[in-house]
């Protein structure tokens, strides 16, 4: 297994999800809508009173935006009722009262009706009949009867489905951004799902199970070319496919799977194996590390292991090792010390901590430079360049101490942006410790910097560069959600 890019489908799958802003246009423009129908059923039609269902890929939370920068959204109308009309004149009815909500025509399409709003997104309302005697719902098909059709039972199967696997949206979403990029007749998104969820192949990693699961899906497909719908009517969603559009879908899936096993297996460095994935997945799909990320994923792996199997000694040079003659790496803990507050204690007392903790700082790391200068009272600051590994690239750290507060590190350059997956607070200084709520305690009588704070900046490296490979922090840890807070201790 080479280039690891399943950081890249983390960030792909985000780059795929609605913007809030969309989001909250899309609720506001379905619940206007829904007045209107509401509205005028009341005063045209009283007998048929509404109901309404947010159903599909949005209920599915599966939703993409296009490469257009659009996305649509399925919002059914039942009428618990028996009805003495016609499908189509059901479906008239609901058009009438869309009629004129947008400058865009309303579309009678033959299972529902659509309504635009250009170049942003669209609102689809199939409409259906549910007799109290019946067991499922019937949807209303222009120029046709209505048909059997179960839209909340297949939401319920694929919730069930996903139970089993939490990836399985991921894998949707990345099967649906391919059709979307590819187009020309590709599988509907409902088809993307369907074979997503009866084929999927859970790894660890998205860029794996993506493969994994398309290579399942051709031999699922190879052997019988159908998608059934899992629920009722159990209809076939590859029924009505002609030679051409099964033709350019399979060879699609072929060349997808040829491209995925390259940058799996013969790709070591992460920007070629990107272009790959990009050349199926499109724009959205974020660029790779011009760099041979196998490599430098097997280093921060070592010393990982040397870390969690608590071997770790922090050496001069600001790297990590298991030679016993560095500093000892002690556990992200604050021991619960007592608190103990420099500012009110005896004069010079404030001073002389200061200078000890200097003092072992250089002594220890010839990376770090401490000054210790006056501001409301005396303070401490330490500077340093250091590059934890041979592919990392130089960080340029501050630790700032006022003798009231715990130390606080921040990471100077490159600009880390903050982000409680990576365990740093809205301040931009770091996550250090393994604190339980509500104790906090920094003791300046009992802690040293240099066999803490440092040591743990060192390891807090490792695992941010893991991160960034993998896309999960795996470093113990505890949420700053689980304890409430996302700046550090006052």
């Amino acid at each position: 297994i080479m280039a690891n890019c399943n950081k890249l489908f983390m960030e792909y799958e985000k780059n795929l999800n609605i913007p809030k802003i969309k989001e909250d246009k899309i609720r506001e423009s379905k619940d206007k809508l829904r007045e209107r129908i509401c509205g005028y059923l009341k005063d045209k039609h009283p007998e048929y009173k509404p109901e309404f269902y947010i159903q599909g890929s949005y209920k599915m939370r599966t939703t993409i935006l296009t490469k257009d920068k659009e996305c649509d959204l399925d919002y059914g109308i039942y009428f618990n009722t028996e009805v003495d009309i016609t499908s189509t004149t059901l479906q008239r009815w609901v058009k009438n009262a869309l009629d004129g909500a947008t400058s865009s025509l309303v579309e009678h399409r033959s299972k529902c009706l659509r309504v635009i709003y250009k170049q942003d997104y669209h609102i689809d309302f199939p409409v259906y009949i549910f007799p109290e005697k019946e067991k499922y719902p019937f949807l209303a098909v222009k120029d046709s009867d209505f048909e059997m059709s179960d839209p909340k039972g297949l939401i319920k199967w694929y919730v069930e489905e996903k139970s089993k696997n939490q990836q399985l949206n991921r894998i949707v979403k990345y099967l649906k951004g391919w059709g979307d990029h590819k187009r020309n007749k590709m599988p509907s998104g409902l088809a993307m799902s369907i074979l997503a969820a009866n084929n999927i192949q859970a790894n660890d990693r998205d860029d794996l199970s993506l493969k994994d699961t398309l290579i399942e899906i051709q031999k699922i497909l190879n052997n019988n070319f159908k998608c059934i719908v899992p629920v009722m009517p159990y209809d076939d969603l590859f029924e009505n496919y002609n030679d051409v559009r099964k033709d350019n879908f399979l060879s699609n899936l072929s060349n997808f799977i040829e491209d995925a096993q390259n940058a799996v297996y013969n790709e070591p460095n992460q920007l070629q194996a990107s272009k790959l994935w990009c050349k199926h997945l499109g724009p959205h799909f974020p660029s790779g590390e011009n760099e041979d990320i196998d490599k430098k994923e097997k280093e921060l792996r070592q010393k990982a292991n040397i870390i969690l199997g608590g071997k770790a000694y922090s050496q001069p040079i600001g790297i990590i090792t298991a030679d016993s003659s560095g500093v000892k790496n002690k556990p992200h803990t604050n021991y619960h010390g007592s608190k103990f507050d420099m500012n009110k204690s005896k004069s010079g007392g404030k001073y002389r901590t200061f200078l000890r903790e200097k003092s072992r700082i250089e002594s220890k790391y010839a990376f770090l430079k401490c000054v210790i200068y006056q501001q409301k009272g005396k303070k401490m600051k330490c500077k340093g360049v250091v590059k934890p590994t041979e592919y990392s690239v130089d960080y340029t750290i501050r630790i700032n101490c006022d003798g009231h507060n715990p130390p606080k590190v921040y990471v100077i350059n490159p600009k880390i942006e903050y982000s409680d997956d990576i365990h740093l607070y809205k301040d931009g200084s770091l996550c250090l410790y393994h604190e339980e709520k509500d104790s906090f305690y920094w003791d300046y009588k009992k802690h040293s910097i240099y066999d803490t704070i440092i040591p743990w900046t060192l390891e807090w490296f490792i695992f941010y560069e893991l991160y960034l490979i993998t896309g999960k922090w795996e470093h113990p840890f505890v949420s700053h959600k689980t304890i409430g807070i996302s700046n550090p201790p006052k």
